[in-house]
């Protein structure tokens, strides 16, 4: 970080495969994790359970400290740890989409100036619901636009796709001045089938300057992402490096 001008962050994004169930949180997790030196991590499809504690602390030991995550309850959730202090934003989905709510955190950092929103897109099984979902996405992020914001996690969807509403909607910001970074790596996602696809992706704002964007599926001799035993997740890690300018508050 260059003390007098800019901010540089890294923010990891990773689903960790909870899928509505309180799944045990292994050590090597939190150490893969804290193995990637990020300054805010956005954990989705997780699901507060009997090892939350214990991931708590020890993302604290590694430096996350300031914490939240979203609506409590048998539900993918989404967890947010970073560095510098932060306070819950007020931007959340409306209660009539179906899943969205726990699935969306807004988290807004206080040290760098930066609005984030740690999100996953439910898996909606009809056309209406995906429809409804990024109808709402589209018009509740136009306002973030002149301020500096990261939109990161699980779209569920490619945004290179052809077809679809979330590649429509993604495509239209994209065209309209937001950054879609097109991360590094081969994919994000690993089926049971062995499909792979490119799940997970961030949106920022042109304040935001984004210098890089990669999915890590192994690094520093962790298997973030696989099907079958020794490997933590069905998702990789996507990181993202962004500068901020340093502002004063005034």
């Amino acid at each position: 970080m260059n003390e007098n001008t800019e901010y540089r962050l890294r923010i990891l994004t990773w689903n960790v495969n909870h899928r509505t169930r309180k799944k045990a949180i292994p050590a090597v997790l939190t150490e893969g994790i804290l193995s990637l030196n990020p300054d805010v991590i956005v954990l989705t499809e997780y699901v507060e359970g009997p090892d939350h504690s214990n991931l708590c602390n020890s993302l604290k030991g590694g430096g996350l400290a300031v914490q939240f995550h979203s609506q409590a309850g048998r539900h993918n959730q989404v967890f947010i740890a970073s560095r510098f202090a932060a306070t819950v934003g007020s931007l959340a989905p409306p209660t009539d989409l179906y899943h969205a709510v726990p699935n969306w955190l807004h988290v807004r950092l206080a040290g760098p100036l930066l609005d984030i929103f740690g999100m996953r897109v439910p898996c909606y099984k009809l056309a209406i619901q995906r429809r409804s979902y990024w109808d709402w996405f589209e018009t509740a992020v136009q306002p973030l636009f002149p301020r500096p914001a990261v939109i990161i996690g699980d779209i569920n969807c490619d945004p290179r796709s052809l077809t679809g509403h979330g590649p429509k909607h993604l495509k239209r910001l994209a065209t309209a001045g937001w950054h879609l970074p097109e991360p590094t790596g081969d994919a994000s996602y690993i089926s049971y089938k062995g499909k792979h696809s490119r799940l997970d992706h961030a949106l920022a704002t042109p304040a935001v300057n984004v210098r890089s964007a990669s999915y890590i599926d192994s690094a520093n001799g962790f298997f973030f992402m696989g099907s079958g035993r020794g490997f933590l997740s069905d998702h990789a890690p996507l990181v993202l490096d962004i500068v901020l300018p340093k502002v004063e508050l005034g």
